[in-house]
């Protein structure tokens, strides 16, 4: 399952919504509704059967347009958007469908619209059904990305050699300035962030859980998140904050649109709350 991919997904829902669009057209093409249709229709002068066929292909033509951009929409943007699209283009079909016959060739039009209104209805619940199974797979997909490296990093206690948590300003700043350049630690580093994402898909958690593993209390109180402040540095100057934002925006970028001043808001929260680490670590210990 680790292998599954989104394009794989999306060329399966197309061809589904392929055939799904086959069998409407073949169940409205042998309808007796519609074979009714045009045996009333064959019947009338040549400018009644016009202004039938008209009316008649130019409902089922708007109707079918107006499903393919949806389909289209649908396919390429698996979110909850998908039930807004629908229900946008039953409400088309329903404005036909709830027209008042003036005529004959109106009535027949209109049994036409309510036949493919049934039908569009089945295939809209086949698309939710669908989506909602794309939706649990991109579940599992996380979920898996989140343990492929929990057994090998949450635990470690050095990161290309250098002892985490960091205990002293010091420590930090020789890690950071070799993070600035160096692919190897880089690498590691992505590991374990990755191994401490929360499976929620809560970002401040992942902070949280990336910050406490990487630093003491101590060390963090001498920061701000983005402005100057005292003596305290600023952590998002650091490669190090530069380096975790862009994985945390790399891991939720399906889920959230991971913007920086989001990102700062929780590093802020994160920072206001270190005082409390130690107490939990200690809590930790005993239980344990």
């Amino acid at each position: 399952m680790g292998n599954i991919r989104h394009d794989d997904v999306h060329d399966s829902l197309a061809e589904c919504e392929l055939d799904l669009t086959q069998a409407l057209e073949e169940k409205i093409a042998s309808s007796p509704i519609n074979q009714s249709r045009k045996r009333s229709v064959s019947t009338r002068s040549s400018s009644e059967d016009d202004s039938a066929s008209e009316s008649s292909d130019s409902s089922v033509e708007s109707i079918k347009a107006s499903s393919k951009i949806n389909s289209q929409k649908n396919f390429h943007d698996l979110s909850l958007s998908n039930e807004q699209d629908a229900t946008i283009t039953m409400n088309n079909v329903l404005e036909i469908a709830q027209c008042k016959p003036t005529t004959k060739n109106n009535t027949c039009c209109q049994e036409t619209s309510e036949f493919i209104l049934k039908e569009f209805r089945k295939l809209s619940q086949q698309l939710g059904t669908l989506n909602g199974l794309v939706i649990d797979m991109k579940n599992d997909i996380q979920q898996i990305k989140h343990n492929k490296f929990s057994g090998r990093s949450a635990l470690k206690e050095r990161i290309h050699n250098i002892q985490v948590p960091f205990a002293t300003l010091n420590e930090f700043d020789i890690f950071d300035d070799t993070l600035k350049d160096n692919s190897s630690l880089k690498s590691e580093l992505r590991d374990l962030i990755w191994s401490l994402v929360d499976g929620t898909n809560r970002i401040s958690k992942s902070i949280t859980n990336v910050l406490m593993k990487c630093f003491k209390a101590e060390v963090l109180h001498q920061f701000t998140a983005i402005k100057k402040t005292g003596n305290k540095k600023i952590f998002k100057d650091t490669n190090f904050s530069l380096w975790l934002y862009e994985i945390i925006s790399e891991e939720y970028k399906e889920e959230n649109s991971v913007k920086a001043e989001k990102y700062y808001k929780a590093i802020g929260r994160v920072l206001n709350n270190a005082k409390d680490w130690e107490n939990g670590r200690k809590n930790k210990k005993a239980e344990s």
